[in-house]
């Protein structure tokens, strides 16, 4: 018992540490979103526990100030400063505030280094690059869901071990921009508690010259705290709060569904709307949200009958699914059936960190090849250009160490297909 609780502590010290490698105690859980349009906007935002740090800013620069105040370029008062959207007996001796700055009209294509403050204390410089506005340059997305952990089991997620991994991935690769997540951060979505650690545990993602990994939110099943969810990933704005957006990169559109709430009504009008406007001939789109439609695990969700006629009338290139903890590509499929000339592949189904299922539906008939599923810990990436697209099904090879550490450094490409843009 002894050892057990000296290997936690162990562990709990170096995650601790490399939260302290940028940023005082004062200032936790920082994070960095984009929403609908990354090549001119970024969200900052970060927590503190005392409501005596009513000074809260942010500095940015397209060079590095090494943390010298009044050298930076832009500079922003936190509009957002707020308490947390948290009223869970769970979360009963908390008293956390949420603040943020949201920086509009930045260069597309650019490094921006920031800072951010409050009160006196002040993050290290970190920095990230945001999107491109030019549908000559190509640039590259993770997907993936499904990160949080496995209750009962008292190991904690491959989450810490696939972050170092991402790390070393855009390390080796900067055209790899953000992670646009399907959902189910963590298992007690409706309490901060849980949430904390997994912000601790994002900032793994920071690679070794202080590059920062934005985040694309979409909302889980697990996220039963609606409020909670839009004040850690700053989605208040009208076109926000109702977890259904798009994030467009050039010619790319993703689809930010969200499938806690109707499939139907509103969110459907909505989705039919905007594709009409958006599926067209040079344009790439691809729906992402959390219940899947065509699922490897579990029983379709009512996005196979809300969403999936639309997809296929407006012929979407390719959709990503969360929620069923199994890897899964499906055959491509138009109106319920493969086709291979106007056939959609759904990608799937959460392996970002949760404990992985063995399929049930793997002999279904839309998991037959080239389609397949299986048990294992993955994500995608998606390498875009102009008029092609490249995808890899990219599982971590995770080992177990000690107790709650894991090491998932080495890869194993499961698959990889090109795509050609719709004669739409």
């Amino acid at each position: 018992m002894r050892v057990l609780i000296g290997v936690i502590f162990l562990s709990l010290i170096s995650f601790n540490l490399h939260s302290k490698e940028y940023f005082p105690k004062e200032i936790k859980h920082f994070r960095l979103v984009w929403h609908e349009d990354p090549a001119t906007e970024a969200t900052l935002a970060w927590n503190t526990k005392r409501e005596i740090y009513k000074e809260n800013y942010c500095y940015m620069s397209k060079t590095p100030k090494k943390g010298n105040l009044k050298a930076y370029e832009l500079v922003q008062r936190a509009p957002y400063n707020r308490y947390l959207s948290t009223t869970n007996k769970a979360d009963i001796g908390l008293r956390y505030f949420y603040h943020a700055c949201v920086f509009k009209n930045l260069s597309p294509s650019t490094k921006y280094y920031f800072v951010v403050r409050s009160g006196s204390h002040v993050s290290k410089e970190l920095h990230f690059i945001t999107a491109p506005k030019d549908p000559k340059r190509s640039f590259k997305l993770i997907f993936g869901g499904d990160s949080r952990d496995n209750l009962p089991n008292i190991r904690r997620p491959r989450r810490p071990g696939i972050n170092k991994l991402l790390a070393k991935m855009v390390e080796k690769d900067p055209s790899i921009l953000a992670l646009v997540h399907g959902g189910d951060y963590v298992f007690f979505g409706m309490i901060f508690r849980d949430f904390r650690q997994w912000f601790r545990d994002h900032l793994l993602t920071i690679t070794k010259d202080g590059r920062f990994l934005p985040v694309v939110p979409t909302r889980g099943n697990h996220e039963k705290n609606v409020e909670l969810f839009n004040d850690l990933f700053i989605m208040h704005r009208k076109s926000l709060k109702n977890s259904y957006y798009i994030t467009k990169i050039n010619n790319l559109y993703i689809f930010n569904l969200n499938t806690s709430i109707a499939m139907g009504g509103l969110q459907k009008i909505w989705l039919e709307t905007h594709l009409r406007k958006y599926a067209k001939k040079g344009n790439w789109v691809f729906p992402n949200y959390h219940e899947p439609a065509w699922p490897a695990v579990k029983k379709p969700s009512d996005a196979l009958k809300h969403f999936v006629p639309l997809f296929d009338k407006y012929q979407v290139d390719l959709v990503f699914e969360s929620d069923g903890h199994s890897l899964k590509k499906t055959v491509p499929i138009y109106k319920n059936k493969k086709d291979l000339k106007k056939g959609i592949i759904y990608l799937g189904e959460g392996g970002l960190g949760v404990g992985q299922r063995k399929p049930k539906n793997k002999n279904s008939w839309f998991l037959k090849k080239p389609g397949f599923a299986m048990a294992a810990d993955h994500f995608f990436l998606a390498s875009m250009k102009k008029d092609s697209a490249e995808i890899k099904v990219i599982s971590p090879q995770c080992k177990y160490e000690l107790i709650t550490r894991w090491n998932c450094l080495k890869t194993k490409v499961i698959d990889k297909f090109k795509l050609k843009h719709r004669a739409r």
